[in-house]
């Protein structure tokens, strides 16, 4: 029978620590779900708006999931070499993909350029407003809308429920991929805070972690559950945020809730042996 393993996509390696302690934290209530049934990886940078190099392209749509398969295929292959490893391409029922909104709603009209002449960022969140650091080389400006634009575009073609295709070898299997989000970013949804140098991101957020890993799982699903913006349901969360012409993606709100939800379910559905009812 079939054993379930989730692999969860992130954007960086502070993200992975995070990340990955919250779901192996958080899955010790939960039967039948060990830590070997869910993999964590990152990709450097956004996969939703990144620009293929290789390709000298911006990857849109089935096309974008394509450009995730790849990523989560390079994974495969290491884990799939080593002799212990339990897993197989068919025991992946899931893969659950977390972004940050980075304000892609909010009114082009509100991405403006900075008027400080060397802001610590390329981009800099307000409560209401994308500010630009200007570049002589490019039209910054320009760069930023469009990129809110294939993000809500690439997000959009996820939500519509179509499966991921991964490739290992000869064997190929589909695959459901989920999308949940965080608000501007992770240390803006665990500490409050918007704007920080990565080394102290990485504090912030690491410190973070141990102190709501060491409370238990009961302590993260309260954390997660008061951050979800409107009713506790995955389509309605997407409905709210990418309401297009407002501010809310760029808000302190995350419906990673939703994947501990999922989690259970899992867990709900796999015997004790770890298969598949």
């Amino acid at each position: 029978m079939k054993r379930p393993v989730v692999i969860a996509i992130v954007e960086g390696p502070t993200d992975f620590k995070v990340i990955d302690k919250i779901l192996q934290t958080y899955t010790t209530v939960l039967p039948n779900i060990g830590s070997a049934k869910i993999k964590v990886i990152y990709t450097i940078g956004d996969r939703l708006t990144k620009r293929d190099e290789k390709r000298g392209i911006y990857r849109l749509e089935q096309d974008c999931l394509d450009f995730i398969s790849e990523e989560i295929e390079i994974h495969l292959d290491a884990w799939f070499s080593k002799s212990d490893n339990p897993i197989k391409l068919k025991d992946i029922t899931a893969v659950l993909f977390l972004t940050d909104m980075d304000g892609v709603c909010i009114p082009d009209s509100s991405i403006r350029l900075n008027s400080d002449p060397n802001p610590t960022s390329n981009l800099t969140y307000t409560e209401t407003e994308i500010l630009v650091k200007y570049d002589k080389k490019r039209d910054a400006l320009a760069d930023a809308i469009d990129r809110n634009s294939r993000k809500r575009r690439n997000i959009n073609y996820i939500l519509q429920g179509h499966d991921i295709t991964l490739r290992v070898d000869n064997e190929t299997v589909d695959v459901p991929i989920s999308i949940f989000y965080m608000s501007t970013n992770l240390e803006h949804v665990t500490v409050n805070i918007r704007q920080a140098e990565q080394k102290e991101k990485d504090y912030l957020a690491v410190k973070w972690c141990n102190e709501i890993a060491s409370n238990g799982p009961k302590a993260i699903k309260e954390f997660f559950s008061n951050l979800l913006p409107c009713k506790p349901t995955y389509e309605r969360s997407w409905q709210y945020i990418m309401e297009e012409g407002t501010f809310r993606t760029l808000k302190r709100s995350s419906n990673f809730r939703l994947v501990l939800d999922a989690l259970e379910k899992l867990s709900s559905k796999t015997n004790k042996n770890g298969e598949i009812k």
